[in-house]
């Protein structure tokens, strides 16, 4: 009995083998094939920021093509572009100029003079047919964040102690500008949007950026005309009610003997051009020894 179930298995084993082949053959599947005449254009990323030296007005952007047989010019379409005053920023490109054999094209694009200092503009950018290249990198559209500010470079995060208005210690970013020139030797340095750092401002504005001396003595408080005053500072906060932004007005800036670093600054915000809610007085001590970090 029992040899006659093994030599049924024997059979139907076999049989059951023969249906799942013709069952399910093997297929080929085979990769998209690119149009011979497909250039690839892409911008490398759907994100760009670019920062300008507050002494130069041009900038440049790039465009990268898969296919470099030819010698081709690829349009592209502005759908949007911050302005000031009515007027673009910037120049806005219209065209990709690709020389035979190269992968890359780059315009130069000027800057209005009307930009501010570490004021952020924004160009956006699409290929008019999108990618055609289904192995290109990259993608068909970006938006170009520009700005006229120095290269910060970040040093720290240590604690700042503000006392008068927030009333407590914030981990706040320090920053010195690496590409900042002084005819008197001087550096700057920054504690970078103080506020937001603490998590009360919705932008990262309100910036302590001030001079130091080769002894990393206290030089003065940066000031770019309207752009940056130290007599009117954004701090990012706004006032609850009226949404009006808190500014702070530098009075002092020094190094205490201790060595520590302390801004005194009154903070307040306008209605209808009067000065509401003004908090004099307050202090931001930075206890830390910048001269050792940077001599690392």
């Amino acid at each position: 009995m029992k040899l006659n179930k093994f030599l049924l298995y024997l059979l139907i084993v076999p049989a059951l083998s023969f249906v799942s082949c013709s069952d399910y053959e093997d297929t080929e599947v085979t990769s998209p094939q690119a149009d011979e005449n497909a250039l690839g254009a892409n911008f490398t990323a759907a994100t760009t920021s670019i920062v300008v030296h507050p002494d130069e007005d041009t900038y440049q952007l790039t465009l990268n093509r898969v296919n470099t047989k030819e010698a081709v010019s690829v349009p592209v379409t502005v759908k949007s572009c911050s302005e000031i005053d009515g007027v673009k920023f910037t120049d806005v490109p219209t065209v990709f100029l690709f020389a035979k054999g190269e992968s890359k094209a780059t315009v130069e694009l000027r800057l209005s003079n009307k930009c501010k200092f570490q004021e952020v503009y924004k160009l956006t950018l699409s290929l008019g047919e999108g990618k055609d290249h289904p192995y290109a990198s990259g993608t068909s559209s970006t938006v170009v964040s520009v700005s006229k500010d120095y290269a910060w470079v970040k040093i720290d995060q240590p604690v700042v102690l503000e006392a008068g208005w927030y009333g407590a210690g914030i981990l706040a970013p320090l920053e010195f500008a690496s590409d900042y020139e002084d005819e008197d030797g001087n550096q700057l340095f920054r504690i970078k949007a103080l506020y937001s750092a603490a998590g009360t401002a919705s932008t990262a504005t309100g910036h302590l950026q001030f001079l130091l001396d080769e002894n990393y003595d206290v030089a003065g408080m940066l000031s770019v005309g309207d752009a940056y005053n130290p007599e009117k500072i954004n701090t990012g906060v706004v006032d609850k009610t009226t949404k009006a932004p808190y500014y702070m007005n530098v009075k002092s800036a020094e190094k205490t003997s201790e060595g520590a670093y302390v801004f005194t600054y009154d903070v307040f915000y306008y209605e209808n051009n009067v000065v509401k809610d003004e908090v004099k007085g307050v202090t931001a001590t930075l206890d830390y020894n910048i001269a050792g970090a940077m001599e690392e």
